[in-house]
């Protein structure tokens, strides 16, 4: 009976370990189908990148609370489109100030690989109405004057593109527009041509996308005493950095997106 009872445990002490060893092994397969993948739209033609937002359901965006802004991003056989939508009045200045970051990584690494950054109105932005001065109405038009003539658009990292500024009209197939709606929240269009992206559609896997506020960062050390130091910063020497009235809440922000390509038509 002794014997018996023994052989047993013997038996269920190594299943007990086969159970454990086969959790250890599998725990990241588990954490990665907990992992929100974002299901891309699938655009049965291009979208028109012009701000105004009308291929898009904006009912049905998703939402970032950190960086206060809605988003969706869809495809076709040959394009990624992105929309982003803020979602606080308030967060205009630093939406526009140091511009918006679509980052990418074909490979689903949360790595930049190319990027490309727009609007960004730096000095032209203009100040919230005060009594007496531009009704909201009249801010917004202006506004949206300004964004109309921006011109150019900021890349990086596309191995067939040198790095820097081209054309917001372009022979590239990168598209941007953004303009404020008639309530006053920013909505911002881009078209990215997934060749240019090394995203291959017919293989339909995930890419990572980041999206970032590039706002003011205000909380930078100064390195020496030599160099241009940006509004709000103390240029004595090696002083901690001052910030001016109304330039609170200008800080960068940023979240990722690990996205999955809509269906092709092939």
């Amino acid at each position: 009976m002794k014997r018996v009872y023994t052989f047993k445990a013997k038996y269920l002490r190594a299943f007990l370990w086969m159970i454990a060893f086969w959790f250890m092994n599998h725990s990241s397969l588990f954490a990665q189908k907990k992992a929100f993948i974002h299901q891309n739209i699938r655009a049965k033609e291009a979208f028109v990148v012009d701000g105004l937002a009308q291929d898009w359901q904006l009912d049905t965006l998703n939402f970032n609370k950190q960086s206060k802004l809605a988003y969706a991003i869809g495809n076709t056989d040959s394009t990624l489109f992105f929309l982003l939508k803020s979602t606080d009045l308030s967060d205009l200045g630093r939406l526009l100030r140091g511009g918006i970051r679509i980052g990418i990584n074909a490979k689903g690494e949360k790595k930049v690989k190319q990027e490309l950054i727009f609007p960004v109105l730096q000095g032209r932005i203009m100040r919230p109405a005060q009594p007496g001065g531009r009704s909201r109405e009249q801010t917004q038009k202006a506004i949206n004057e300004e964004l109309t003539k921006l011109n150019m658009l900021q890349i990086g990292g596309f191995d067939q593109l040198l790095d820097g500024k081209i054309a917001r009209k372009n022979e590239f197939g990168i598209q941007a527009a953004a303009r404020l709606d008639e309530a006053g929240f920013l909505v911002c269009e881009y078209a990215l041509p997934m060749k240019l992206l090394q995203i291959d559609a017919a293989k339909n896997g995930n890419f990572a996308v980041q999206i970032r506020i590039n706002g003011l960062n205000l909380n930078t050390n100064i390195q020496n005493n030599t160099v241009n130091v940006p509004a709000g910063l103390n240029p004595i020497g090696r002083s901690f950095p001052q910030r001016l009235p109304g330039m609170e809440g200008f800080e960068p922000s940023e979240f990722w997106i690990i996205s999955r390509l809509a269906p092709t038509t092939r």
